[in-house]
C-alpha cells in the first residue's frame, strides 16, 4: 500500500491528501452534520486538482498546518507544490474510496486515484482526526 502520492515522507503525504467539507447545520433542527472521512479525502484531491489550495488548507488539522507552513512544507513547494504533485498537475479524473475505518475520533481512508492518462494510483492511505467537530487531515 502506497503512503506517498507526493513523493514525500508518509507524514507529508497524509497531511496533504485529504480535504474536508466544513460542518453545516441543518436548518430548523439544530442538528449538526459533518462530512464523512471519505468525503473529506475525495474532496481534498479534487480541490488540489482544481488549484483550490486554501480549501485544502482548511481541511488540515491544526498541527498539520503548522508543519505544512513550516520548513517541511517549504521543502515540497508548499501546499501548491504538494497538490501539483498529487494531482499530476491537475490530471485527476476520479477518486474511488476503497475503504473507510472510523474508530472514535480517528479515521483511515484508502482510495484509488484515476488520472487522464489512464493510470491509477492505488491504495493511497489518508489518516484523519475529528477536530472541532470536523474531520481534518492528520500528519503523524
Amino acid at each position: 500500500m502506497s503512503n506517498s502520492i507526493f513523493g514525500l515522507s508518509s507524514r507529508v503525504f497524509v497531511l496533504l491528501t485529504a480535504t474536508a467539507l466544513t460542518a453545516c447545520s441543518s436548518v430548523g433542527t439544530g442538528r449538526v452534520f459533518r462530512s464523512s472521512p471519505s468525503a473529506v479525502v475525495r474532496n481534498s484531491y479534487m480541490y488540489c486538482n482544481d488549484g483550490q489550495y486554501s480549501k485544502v488548507d482548511d481541511l488540515l488539522s491544526a498541527d498539520s498546518k503548522k508543519l505544512m507552513h513550516g520548513d517541511l512544507g517549504a521543502m515540497v513547494g508548499g501546499l501548491k507544490g504538494a497538490c501539483e504533485n498529487a494531482s499530476h498537475n491537475g490530471m485527476i479524473t476520479s477518486v474511488d474510496v476503497k475503504s473507510e475505518a472510523v474508530r472514535g475520533e480517528g479515521a483511515t481512508v484508502i482510495v484509488d486515484i484515476h488520472f487522464k492518462d489512464n493510470t491509477t494510483k492505488q491504495d493511497d492511505r489518508t489518516d484523519l482526526i475529528l477536530e472541532s467537530g470536523s474531520w481534518k487531515i492528520l500528519l503523524h
